[in-house]
């Protein structure tokens, strides 16, 4: 597999050094440390950051001809990607936030160990799920912090919102970070079932009375 590698990354090296006329090439690796030395040093290193939501609110607005509604949700929902703001509005994706909220509730800790279990073999719904998960703590931790409705990016579970707000401010950054971190790990491909049931339970680690 390395030599398989070494040979593969070789010929790109060769190709950057003798590139045909009027040809531009782009590499989009995942980390830089994936691609060889010699190749990085034969490039030009440009960072692509992110859309914030404002401009990724407008392009739905301007492009796509969303409504005010519509396109603030999908905006938040986007992590700076216009395709992952698209995707928002698909059925798959607001049942998925349905049930989010659904196993949010009361009794909380029952709910999720048995939401892990089911959810044990889709990695891409985890993941979805997880972001789903992330902005809605944010916006307990933001309405939490401000006391502004118009801050917050699920504005229709705003009752929801209003009235969790039992965490402090550290407990939701806690729970905001495990969920970052388990998401990170489901990345790198451990295992579902195992990664939810340690973050579930992380959760409510000083969680009153969590069944």
């Amino acid at each position: 597999m390395i030599k398989s590698q070494e040979a593969s990354g070789n010929a790109l090296l060769k190709l950057l050094e003798e590139p045909p006329n009027d040809t531009i090439f782009v590499l989009i690796p995942t980390e830089s440390k994936a691609l060889l030395p010699t190749i990085v040093s034969r490039c030009q290193k440009i960072k692509f950051d992110y859309l914030s939501v404002r401009e990724v609110k407008q392009i739905l607005r301007n492009k796509f001809y969303y409504n005010e509604e519509d396109a603030r949700l999908s905006a938040g929902f986007s992590f700076g990607r216009i395709d992952r703001a698209l995707s928002f509005m698909d059925d798959k994706i607001i049942k998925e936030r349905e049930e989010v909220f659904k196993n949010l509730k009361s009794p909380f800790l029952k709910n999720l160990l048995n939401w892990s279990r089911e959810l044990g073999s889709m990695r891409e719904k985890v993941l979805s799920i997880l972001d789903i998960m992330i902005l809605y703590m944010r916006d307990i931790l933001v309405y939490k912090i401000t006391n502004e409705k118009n801050l917050i990016i699920n504005a229709d579970y705003f009752k929801e919102i209003e009235t969790e707000q039992k965490d402090t401010v550290a407990g939701l950054l806690r729970k905001i970070k495990l969920m970052q971190r388990t998401k990170l790990l489901i990345e790198q491909n451990i295992n579902l079932q195992l990664a939810l049931e340690v973050m579930f339970m992380e959760m409510v680690e000083n969680e009153p009375n969590p069944f």
